[in-house]
């Protein structure tokens, strides 16, 4: 896994630990935005759709039965895309700590790479959330904020984030003290 990672070390840069996102968290986490995107969208549809109709001039069953086949088929297609989609994401996402930074290695078409320098970490916050505790509580996101990409809880999100890692706390545990001993805060 460190390989995900040579092109963009510095000479004296070493990495610690090399992280990969739950397979199933990630996983779900696309299915329930799909499922919920799918079911406004089915949802307005039925509304306006019916909205239009009068008592004079009834929907035609016909009518209804093709304007079903379609939507069906529009579903079915943007599920394979968004399949595909997750799993070309999943791929190529990869989180490192290193002996100066943090690293979040993400992308879709191509490769992306998001460091934040470990002297400029004012904020660690570690979440689990609902879906994380379906996974049993072994999985969570842990956010790193500084004060040019501070963690806004209104927002919810910091692009500094290894996201349903697995042990989230350990993991903070394990970079905390790390930090602390690098900023001369070792207290025993």
């Amino acid at each position: 896994m460190e390989n995900n990672f040579k092109d963009i070390l510095t000479k004296e840069e070493k990495i610690v630990s090399v992280y990969k996102p739950h397979k199933g968290r990630f996983f779900a986490e696309s299915l329930l935005t799909f499922v919920i995107g799918w079911l406004f969208i089915f949802g307005m549809y039925l509304l306006f759709y019916f909205a239009n109709g009068s008592a004079d001039d009834p929907v035609s069953p016909k009518g209804l039965m093709i304007a079903l086949f379609v939507l069906l088929g529009v579903l079915v297609l943007t599920f394979a895309l968004t399949f595909i989609g997750t799993k070309v994401c999943y791929d190529k996402r990869f989180y490192a700590y290193t002996n100066k930074r943090i690293i979040v290695r993400t992308g879709l078409i191509g490769v992306d790479y998001k460091s934040l320098d470990i002297a400029q970490i004012g904020a660690i916050n570690v979440r689990v959330d609902l879906l994380d505790k379906v996974f049993k509580s072994v999985t969570g996101t842990i956010r790193f904020g500084s004060m040019a990409s501070p963690i806004n809880s209104q927002q919810g999100s910091t692009p500094f984030a290894f996201r349903f890692v697995e042990k989230p706390y350990e993991i903070y545990c394990v970079i905390k003290e790390d930090m602390d001993n690098k900023n001369g805060l070792d207290i025993k």
